[in-house]
C-alpha cells in the first residue's frame, strides 16, 4: 500500500524543518547569535533561502526552534532539584550540582548564542524567561512544605539560587574564565545553596 501524496509531502516537509533546525544548531555553535546568518544556515542545510522561508520568518525564528528542540531543556534538572530539596542534606545538593555541571559540559557549545540572544534580542529574552517559571512548577513539592504565606519568598530564593549558578557555569564551564579548578566550583555552589536553605 502506497502512501498518500499529502502524506508523503508533509513528511518531507518535516524531514526539511529537521534539517534546517540540525544545520542551525551546528551554525550557532560555531558562529554565535549575532555570526549566524540565514546565508550560513542555508548552506550548512544544503537547501535555497526560499526554502527556508517557508519554514521561519527569520534567524530568530529558527533559533527559538534550536532552544526548543535542541539540549537546552532543563525540565528533567528542575525535578530532580525538587528531590534535592525534598531531601534537604548537602549530599542531596551537591549531586544535584554535579549532575547540573555535567549538563553545562554537553551544551557549552550552544549556551554563548544563547547568551548573547539573551542580551541582543529582546523579544527572545522575554520568551526564554518564562523557562524560571517552569523551575517553580518543577518545585511544588518542595514549595509545599512551607506555610502558604512563605511559599512565594521560597520560590525567589530558589529561583535567585538557580540564576547564580547558571551564571557562575557559564563563566566557568562554557567560557572557561574561572582559574580555580571545577570541584571548587561545584563545592562553593553546593555551600552556597546549603547555607541559603538551610541545609545540613
Amino acid at each position: 500500500m502506497t502512501s498518500a501524496p499529502g502524506s508523503l509531502r508533509e513528511a518531507q516537509k518535516a524531514l526539511t524543518r529537521s534539517r534546517i533546525i540540525d544545520a542551525a544548531a551546528l551554525v550557532f555553535e560555531r558562529e554565535g547569535y549575532s555570526g549566524a546568518s540565514i546565508g550560513l544556515i542555508t548552506t550548512e542545510a544544503a537547501i535555497n533561502r526560499a526554502t527556508f522561508y517557508l519554514h521561519f520568518s527569520d534567524k530568530s525564528a529558527v533559533f527559538r526552534e534550536v532552544i526548543a528542540h535542541d539540549r537546552l531543556h532543563l525540565d528533567e534538572y528542575w525535578r530532580e532539584l525538587n528531590a534535592a530539596l525534598i531531601a534537604g542534606t548537602r549530599e542531596a545538593i551537591e549531586e544535584w550540582v554535579s549532575r547540573l555541571t555535567q549538563w553545562y559540559r554537553d551544551n557549552a557549545q550552544l549556551m554563548p548564542a544563547k547568551h548573547e540572544a539573551m542580551a541582543g534580542d529582546r523579544d527572545f529574552a522575554t520568551e526564554f524567561q518564562p523557562r524560571y517559571d517552569r523551575l517553580a512548577a518543577q518545585i511544588t513539592d518542595y514549595l509545599d512544605t512551607f506555610p502558604a504565606e512563605r511559599r512565594e519568598d521560597e520560590k525567589i530564593r530558589v529561583q535567585m539560587l538557580v540564576v547564580m549558578t547558571d551564571q557562575m557555569f557559564f563563566h566557568a564551564l562554557v567560557q572557561g574564565v574561572w582559574n580555580g579548578p571545577e570541584e571548587q566550583v561545584r563545592q562553593v555552589i553546593t555551600d552556597i545553596f546549603c547555607r541559603a536553605l538551610g541545609f545540613d
